[in-house]
């Protein structure tokens, strides 16, 4: 009797052992695994160009003061095709 008591419990230890190394590989495998990342050639032109806006000023100061001088002297001119041009091309 004790040796077929002996022999369950020894299926289970087996059955055991054998789920350990089971689970044991997939963590190997899994680790054997790298994620990897490829950045598109898209990706990388908009990353310029934001960096290269960020170095930009928000105002360009030498244009401002060049355009209030020219309305304070009374010489600044609109061009008022260019303004419709560009609101025909806003509305497109």
């Amino acid at each position: 009797m004790k040796i077929n008591n002996n022999d369950i419990n020894m299926n289970k230890i087996m059955k055991a052992y054998q789920n350990m190394n089971k689970q044991q590989n997939k963590n190997v495998e899994s680790d054997k695994k790298a994620d990897k990342v490829k950045i598109s050639k898209e990706a990388k032109n908009i990353k310029k160009m934001q960096k290269a806006l960020k170095e930009q000023p928000e105002i360009r100061q030498e244009k401002v003061d060049k355009i209030k001088q020219q309305v304070s002297n009374g010489t600044y001119k609109v061009n008022p095709e260019k303004i419709a041009e560009k609101i025909i091309s806003d509305i497109d």
